[in-house]
């Protein structure tokens, strides 16, 4: 029984970025206060135009909370489809690029990632490339 949706889901929980490239929340609010500070009190700035950067700083700290819900999700689901190989034997890559045959012992999380304990050896659920009952 092959396993390739395990090995995707995790490959996507690692491979999932914390943080963009982009302004981050505290840089957008230090960059609207010095804008602020720094305008001509003959020409201030247009209400509308504030009201509308202060719904871009809403909007990005949603988008933040929507990163890391989705973030803390995908790793739930990848270690809830580890907890499914406990008991059973596996047949996974190691470095080399051969593989070995094993039963899973424990799951262990570091980094809120599983990490299989193969009858003594870690191995990561993308290494898996196939599943069978003991």
């Amino acid at each position: 029984m092959e396993i390739s949706a395990l090995s995707a889901q995790a490959t996507t929980a690692s491979g999932m970025p914390g943080r963009t490239a982009s302004v981050s929340k505290q840089e957008f609010l230090q960059l609207l206060v010095a804008q602020l500070r720094n305008q001509d009190p003959l020409k201030p700035m247009d209400n509308q135009e504030f009201i509308a950067q202060l719904a871009q700083l809403q909007t990005l700290d949603q988008m933040e909370n929507l990163v890391n819900v989705t973030q803390m999700s995908l790793e739930t689901e990848a270690v809830s489809q580890s907890l499914a190989l406990l008991g059973q034997r596996v047949e996974y890559q190691v470095a080399d690029g051969d593989t070995q045959v094993g039963t899973v012992q424990r799951i262990r999380v570091s980094g809120g990632l599983p990490i299989l304990v193969v009858d003594g050896q870690e191995v990561m659920p993308g290494n898996v490339v196939g599943v069978s009952v003991p």
